[in-house]
Parts: C-alpha cells; structure tokens; sequence
C-alpha cells in the first residue's frame, strides 16, 4: 500500500533588500517535500512545493491554503511539528521592513488586476482606494528604511538563511558594491554552514575575521553588521534546540564508534 507524506525540505529566509524578496514581498519561502513510501520504503519524492508564507498573514491561514493545494493530491496537511517550526521561525526573523515591502508589493498586483477588468464606477473607485492605500505603505516603506551613504562603498550584508531538515543553517553572504543604496555590483557570495551543536558565535567571529583579509577578484570586505549577526543568532536559538543537536552529533559518529566528524 503507497502511503502519501508531507514533510520538510527546507526554509529560505531571505533578507528584505535582496531583489527577490523585494520583488515578491516574501521573506520566508517554504519548500515541502511531497514523500511516496511503501511498506516503509521511499518510493517517490518531490521535493520543491513551495508554500507562501505572506508577511501579513497568520500562519495557520498560510498553512490552511496549502492544505487545500495538497489535497487535490491526496497529500496529508503540514504536521504540526512542522507549523510549530515555522511558527517559531517567523516570529523571530520576520522583520518590519519586510512586511512594509509586502504590502507595497501586495498593493501593486491589486492595482494591477483591478485595472485589467472593465472600467466601472465600482472598479475606479477601488482602483483609487488602492492607489491611497499604495502611498501610505510606500511613505511606511520609506521611513523604516536606513538612510544609504551616498557615495560608491563596498558592504557585506546577509543574503539568505536556508534551514534545513536536520537544523543546519546554510548562510549566503552577498559581497557588494554600493551606491547610494543601490547594488551596483554583480552578485558575489561567501558561504557558511552552521550546524546544531557547533559555536555559532565562534564561527561568524571567525568568518567576520577572514573579510576583510580576503583576496580574491572582489577583495576585502567590511565585517558582517551586527544586525545581521544578531538575526543569525536568533535564528540559531529556534532552530539549534536539544533533540537536534543530540541528533546531528549522533549522526556524525562514525558506525564503528569512532569520534565525531
């Protein structure tokens, strides 16, 4: 008998400044992974559904639209373990620049649709409605955003935080060139894994050290800001709980009893 799961494949946390988030206003992206068995043996996996999680919305309503897309599938809804998770996550990371950006984002695609349709009174008085609600957010927008050096400067700022199943946290890193808040470099990144169990704090010390001594074809580069490092440590408090770093280290002895890798 095939049983059908939904299960974790991972979380992308994605900083407000990063075009793809101000593009689509998300800063949490969450991929499941839709998972066949049969007498307990995988038989078939997809592993990239996505489920939007909207700033503005609560996530139990995020969870209850994916659980209607799944069921045309016969997959079961997210397990609650997972919904805690994510819960914990969002609570923590989601910040108010990225819920400013989404609803300037969400406020142009409705504008957007309201304009495809016929021209009645009713669409127009909408169409205005929306387009005094599209400044106030885009002034709130405005206002939470740190003013910028005018002047071309180089900046290292976190670029995505991807979870995964096990608790790792894979970080990107986006080495940049700057002008007047505006990239004007193309996308260069340094990557680090922070698994549960090891110092996270350790680790981003030592990788704060190691920017500015780079030399590759970017060069140095400024340390991580605080803020960053400080949204990296919270992260690592939700996800780096006990049971999984009992068992990440479980998983790194050796199966002749050796020492961890």
């Amino acid at each position: 008998m095939i049983i059908k799961e939904t299960s974790l494949a991972k979380i992308q946390l994605l900083d407000e400044r990063e075009p793809d988030a101000a593009r689509l206003g998300l800063t949490m992206q969450v991929r499941l992974a839709l998972v066949l068995t049969e007498n307990g043996i995988k038989v078939g996996e997809l592993q990239d559904y996505p489920m939007r999680v909207n700033p503005d919305l609560l996530l139990v309503d995020c969870c209850r639209e994916v659980a209607t897309q799944l069921a045309v599938g016969g997959f079961p809804a997210v397990p609650r373990a997972i919904q805690d998770r994510l819960e914990a996550l969002k609570r923590v990371y989601e910040a108010p620049l990225g819920k400013a950006q989404w609803r300037v984002t969400s406020t142009r695609e409705i504008i957007r649709r309201l304009r495809a349709q016929a021209s009645t009174a009713e669409i127009i008085n909408a169409i205005t409605l929306a387009q005094t609600q599209l400044t106030q957010a885009e002034t709130a927008l405005a206002l939470l955003r740190a003013p910028c050096p005018a002047e071309t400067h180089k900046e290292t700022r976190l670029s995505l935080m991807t979870v995964l199943p096990d608790g790792s946290i894979e970080l990107r890193l986006r080495k940049c060139v700057c002008e007047g808040g505006r990239l004007v470099s193309l996308p260069q990144y340094h990557r680090v894994v922070l698994h549960p169990g090891l110092n996270h704090t350790a680790t981003l010390a030592m990788i704060n050290g190691q920017l500015p001594k780079l030399n590759d074809e970017f060069g140095s580069c400024p340390p991580l800001p605080q803020l960053d490092i400080d949204r990296i440590a919270a992260v690592c408090a939700s996800e780096h709980t006990l049971d999984r770093v009992t068992t990440w280290r479980l998983s790194q002895i050796r199966p002749s009893g050796g020492s961890p890798r």
